[in-house]
């Protein structure tokens, strides 16, 4: 798993007609929360690379357990950031990275990974350029903004696609919520296990969309909201055996 979230963006195919589409993916950035679920133990293994959030509901210790954003805001990221880059200045201005960029785990954003070259930026600033030629007709491209965005490049890859590991544990009447930062940034993940447990209660068929609704009336997203709900529920027992949890 690691091994896939850390594979490298490779798109300058020279003899390649898809170098274009290559590049204007790698331009784009992308983040990744992937869970692996036991079905026999309910152990789930998930693998974080962004503030993607899972929050997993445990009812028989009735609280909550959630993956840390990983963003250019969270200390962790940014002291990582400064261990990686030692003597470089203005590397998180405002919450960003240079100032720009929330993201520092993901895929994509490739113009703060590419290598510099051996003297100065000329090769970095050939990437841009070359990125640059695929950006929209009329959009200020990266290349004319060079100066300004790569100004303190110095020592990449500034945002890596290696993700955060770790194992939580499901239990029978419990669920897990992952979602996008869309939902985050509006409710915190206690404010979301309460709506879902209400769901829940309620008797609420779809708790993915009754979560997306109830956030929607405390306030609009300003991003994407993408929504995975994962309900145990208690298995009838048949004659003789003993009672496990289902994910649902």
């Amino acid at each position: 798993m690691l091994q896939t979230f850390a594979r490298d963006h490779s798109f300058f195919r020279s003899k390649s007609s898809d170098w274009v589409k290559h590049a204007q993916v790698v331009k784009s950035g992308c983040t990744a929360l992937i869970v692996d679920i036991n079905p026999g133990t309910l152990t789930v293994s998930f693998a974080n690379a962004g503030d993607c959030r899972a929050v997993l509901f445990n009812p028989l210790e009735d609280q909550f357990y959630q993956t840390q954003d990983l963003n250019a805001k969270t200390p962790s990221e940014t002291e990582r950031l400064a261990h990686e880059h030692p003597d470089e200045e203005l590397l998180v201005v405002g919450g960003r990275l240079f100032g720009r960029l929330m993201s520092t785990r993901g895929f994509g954003d490739a113009y703060y990974k590419l290598p510099r070259g051996v003297i100065g930026n000329w090769q970095h600033r050939r990437y841009i350029e070359a990125l640059s030629s695929v950006e929209e007709p009329g959009k200020v491209t990266m290349s004319a903004q060079y100066n300004l965005m790569f100004h303190h490049y110095r020592t990449p890859p500034y945002l890596t696609a290696t993700p955060e590991v770790g194992t939580m544990q499901l239990f029978e009447d419990g669920f897990l919520v992952m979602a996008s930062d869309g939902l985050w940034d509006c409710v915190p993940s206690e404010k979301a296990v309460e709506i879902v447990r209400r769901g829940v209660e309620e008797g609420v068929d779809n708790l993915a969309d009754h979560l997306l609704r109830a956030v929607m009336e405390i306030r609009s997203p300003g991003d994407d909201v993408t929504i995975v709900l994962l309900q145990v529920t208690p298995r009838q027992p048949a004659l003789g055996s003993s009672s496990t949890g289902k994910p649902r």
